[in-house]
């Protein structure tokens, strides 16, 4: 995930906490299920949730108060997809704070 990496540098993530991330399958990790919102990029990762937790589990781009919209994981693409992605999500993830702060939850 040198793709991944570099981006995440790009955009001022510290090297410590790109160093801790590693891909993983959401079932073989009850923790995250745990979770008071799972958000995910792809209807095929919501579909991968046990139905007891999808009633707190949503499309990145439905949480933000968009259209359903699935963010397809570039893995194996040209960096150039990986920063196209990355710009989709922070859309997405400022729409969700924005919310999140006009709500008073933050």
């Amino acid at each position: 995930m040198p793709e991944t990496a570099k981006i995440l540098k790009e955009e001022g993530i510290p090297e410590e906490r790109i160093s801790k991330f590693y891909p993983r399958h959401i079932s073989n990790y009850p923790e995250l299920l745990e979770a008071d919102v799972i958000l995910t990029m792809e209807r095929s990762h919501l579909n991968a949730i046990p139905q007891q937790y999808r009633n707190k589990a949503f499309l990145i781009s439905e949480f933000a108060g968009e259209p359903p919209n699935d963010i397809i994981d570039p893995y194996g693409e040209f960096l150039e997809s990986y920063r196209k992605i990355a710009k989709e999500l922070k859309y997405y993830l400022h729409k969700i704070l924005d919310i999140l702060i006009e709500k008073n939850v933050l």
